[in-house]
């Protein structure tokens, strides 16, 4: 009877004490298995509500839709190089509207095509832009087998209206579609404030199309 009663402890004992060791393993793995899931069974909490966690796991959508207003151009390198084997030559990297006047875009039909901000009206939306002053003229001189380049966007600035304000727009221009880049250079140089003898110009127009690369012409 004794010994019936002391094995029923013993059962007893043992019994207690792989509940206590399975609640232990249970707490335990509670707390090293969270993975932060939020109520709403979404995805992965952010943080910790008391701002101590790593911020890894985000589930909203941070992503920035792309603006309406952007603008896909077609990259053209203009390029102008003096192969005059014995004279320099020179070309207006900007006149009095901060402009350059060595390269400038023709349509098919030969009519100019502005293609540079030459702050005569504010941009469009940004209709409340201050009024730029003159610019002093600049010139780069090219000696022989110099050249001067740059890149030009594909696209032109067209008179508009925003809210009522008189403002411009700039367009891309259609691939495909020809246009002419007109080169212009000298051989006289500048007086001392920078201004070229616009009447000893020398001027020649090269036919390309939207969507080349590059348009290139030989001065000389």
């Amino acid at each position: 009877m004794r010994l019936n009663a002391l094995l029923s402890a013993l059962l007893l004992l043992s019994s207690l004490n792989a509940c206590s060791a399975k609640e232990e393993r249970i707490e335990e793995d509670t707390t090293t298995t969270d993975t932060g899931t939020a109520q709403d069974g979404s995805g992965t909490l952010d943080d910790a509500a008391d701002g101590s966690g790593s911020g890894s796991d985000v589930t909203e959508d941070t992503r920035r839709d792309v603006p309406t207003d952007v603008i896909e151009t077609h990259p053209l390198n203009i390029i102008l190089t003096n192969l005059n084997p014995t004279e320099t030559i020179y070309v207006q990297t900007s006149n009095q509207a901060g402009v350059p006047t060595w390269y400038g875009l023709f349509d098919s039909n030969r009519n100019p095509v502005v293609i540079h901000d030459s702050c005569a009206a504010c941009n469009c939306p940004e209709v409340s832009c201050g009024v730029c002053g003159a610019a002093l003229p600049t010139v780069q001189e090219l000696r022989p087998s110099q050249e001067i380049t740059t890149t030009w966007t594909a696209t032109r600035w067209e008179d508009s209206s925003y809210r009522g304000q008189a403002c411009e727009w700039e367009v891309e221009l259609t691939t495909g579609d020809s246009y002419f880049m007109q080169f212009c250079w000298t051989h006289d140089a500048p007086d001392a404030a920078g201004n070229l003898p616009i009447a000893n110009m020398s001027c020649t127009q090269v036919p390309f199309k939207i969507g080349d690369t590059e348009v290139f012409y030989d001065g000389n």
